[in-house]
């Protein structure tokens, strides 16, 4: 949405639980089928969207309190210190380019067969949710800046600052949520596989050797010796002669 989108009307006038390895049939070719349609249709269906953006907007405006608020064409007006004044939506102030990554790296992750059909739409579907909620919370603060600060005043501050900070914001939430349910089954796996190898029996001990046929080993006998002193000799063991004793 540019600064020149911001319209200033004449009253009465108008202005522009599965299972993670589970794949259903033709599930997958299907949803990569409709990627590719939904990249199409954000081409060549730009008006549609801001169209459905606007009424979108409409309807918001008029839960908070902005009971006048009305869609002309694809603008939302209301009334302000006695004149219709409102915001134009543009195509690219619609959701459609912010999805455009989340409906190509669906199509890509269905492709390499990363994932399930079924979980992949999911993680789509919750992007979306999530690119939408702050788009529209996007478009209800500049609606909020006009209304309090005036036409050129609130219009530029609410969309420069606040309605930048409010998409940068959403497009993360959404990438971090949409690679949270894709990557889980992959999680899943990872944690079992080493639940299961934790509780894997472990290897039985070495058998002795006996067990195995080999002939039995005998520890070696101990033999005690007596003391050198306690053993005779030669000499003192005959009898001595006077000789000896002489000598």
């Amino acid at each position: 949405m540019s600064a020149t989108t911001a319209v200033e009307a004449l009253p009465g006038g108008s202005s522009g639980g599965v299972d993670d390895d589970l794949d259903v049939g033709l599930a997958r070719p299907a949803v990569a089928v409709l990627c590719a349609a939904a990249l199409v249709a954000v081409l060549a269906a730009g008006r549609w969207i801001q169209l459905g953006e606007a009424a979108l907007s409409t309807l918001v405006a008029r839960a908070t309190g902005v009971h006048d608020a009305h869609r002309v064409g694809t603008a939302v007006v209301f009334e302000l210190d006695g004149r219709a004044v409102g915001y134009g939506i543009t195509l690219g102030c619609t959701v459609a380019f912010l999805l455009l990554p989340f409906v190509l790296g669906t199509a890509v992750v269905l492709t390499v067969q990363r994932t399930t059909a079924l979980r992949a739409l999911a993680a789509l579907a919750a992007a979306v949710a999530v690119v939408a909620a702050c788009n529209q919370l996007r478009l209800l603060v500049i609606l909020s800046g006009i209304r309090l600060l005036g036409l050129e005043r609130g219009y530029s501050a609410t969309h420069v600052l606040v309605g930048t900070a409010l998409s940068t914001v959403g497009v993360v939430t959404a990438a971090l949520l949409f690679l949270h349910i894709i990557t889980q089954p992959t999680r899943r796996r990872l944690q079992r596989r080493s639940e299961r190898a934790q509780e894997a029996p472990r290897p039985p001990a070495a058998a002795p050797v006996a067990a195995l046929g080999a002939a039995p080993v005998t520890a070696p006998a101990v033999v005690v010796l007596p003391a050198a002193s306690a053993i005779p000799t030669q000499r003192s063991a005959r009898t001595q002669t006077p000789e000896d004793r002489r000598g």
